[in-house]
């Protein structure tokens, strides 16, 4: 890679990794992306950087070079991406996802496009040429699809990668009419990337994820994901992700183990709760973000909370209380429905659910 394009501009790296004081010129975003590049050429064996937060303290992660390549093959070739082609790089280049974007770029030889990681990027994005490989978040693809012009570019990615999050039952039907090779991603921070992928688009749509090529998956008593592969050092990974296993290769994820709420001695899996109230919501023409969490309850413990983002109040609470009370047990039924004109979210696009709890409960 001689030279990446950013926000219009073409660089030619050499420019900038030889003289410092042109390096330092450069704006946030380009210069997080050159910094990058130069480490890598480095041979640097291992990078430093932080988990999103967004449900949790942020952690300090440490990215091993050998497992970042095997990740980017493993993608590639799934992937079937020829060297030559061209990247788009719309995530922030600090953390995880934006990171193996460019590493991508650099084990498969493509062109890398990079445009700020905005809710809409493609409205930045102005090259007319075809994108063999991109990755999103859920959010993105949400506003790239309302707007014509984005829309049109949307079209001219050939994979399209989309992760961080979960994707909303109405955003799927969406997808499921575009003929580009659309996919929910799956992974974690210890296996650097996706382990495996979901197909969103035409006629290949599905609910299971495929895992990559030398991946094994199994199952353990807690009914929580095992994943084992030269990603692992071939030791098996034990996860908190409940699955369904559907075949040696495929699994369909049911949400987080760890995610419990414990109101009134019930147990309530969070994540569970949160398809449940998606499908609901779908059914009486709410498309609204949100998400469920708890708050203390002096006779439960605790207690169930749905939080929803709306910048009107305009919302039929009546509607939605009465069809919960239909379609929900008397614990996973919401005790309280708060609104949110706008969710805060993280550098990666993810609702950042901690720091609305805070402010929700007063800390």
């Amino acid at each position: 890679m001689e030279s990446v394009w950013i926000n219009g501009h073409s660089y030619l790296l050499g420019d900038y990794l030889k003289d410092r004081s042109t390096f330092d010129n450069l704006p946030v975003f380009e210069k997080e992306i050159i910094s990058f590049i130069k480490e890598w050429k480095t041979g640097r064996d291992r990078f430093h950087l932080n988990s999103s937060g967004s449900t949790g303290t942020p952690k300090k992660i440490t990215l091993y070079r050998d497992r970042m390549i095997l990740s980017a093959e493993s993608t590639l070739n799934f992937l079937g991406i020829p060297a030559g082609g061209k990247a788009l790089l719309c995530l922030d280049p600090r953390y995880i996802a934006g990171k193996m974007v460019i590493v991508r770029s650099l084990i498969g030889e493509l062109d890398l496009y990079a445009v700020d990681p905005k809710s809409n990027p493609l409205n930045e994005f102005e090259p007319e040429c075809k994108i063999d490989l991109a990755s999103f978040v859920p959010y993105q693809i949400a506003e790239i699809l309302e707007e014509s012009n984005s829309l049109r570019k949307f079209r001219n990615i050939k994979n399209v990668l989309i992760g961080g999050a979960g994707i909303s039952p109405r955003l799927e039907r969406k997808l499921k009419a575009f003929k580009n090779d659309i996919y929910h991603t799956f992974g974690m921070t210890e296996t650097v990337s996706h382990i495996a992928l979901r197909p969103l688009s035409d006629m290949a749509q599905s609910q299971y994820f495929k895992v990559l090529p030398g991946i094994t998956i199994g199952r353990d008593e807690r009914g929580c994901l095992i994943v084992k592969g030269k990603i692992t050092e071939d030791e098996k990974l034990f996860t908190n992700d409940l699955v369904e296993i559907a075949s040696k290769e495929e699994f369909e994820w049911k949400g987080r183990i760890d995610q419990v709420i414990n109101t009134g001695g019930i147990k309530v899996n969070m994540n569970l709760l949160e398809i449940k109230i998606r499908e609901i919501l779908e059914s009486i023409k709410i498309h609204n973000d949100f998400f469920v969490d708890h708050i203390a309850d002096e006779k439960l413990g605790d207690k169930v909370v749905l939080i929803l983002e709306s910048e009107s109040m305009d919302i039929d609470l009546g509607i939605i209380k009465e069809t919960f009370k239909k379609r929900l047990s008397k614990f996973e039924i919401p005790r309280q429905i708060q609104f949110v004109k706008k969710f805060a979210r993280t550098n990666t696009g993810k609702i950042n659910r901690k720091l609305i709890m805070r402010q929700i409960r007063g800390l």
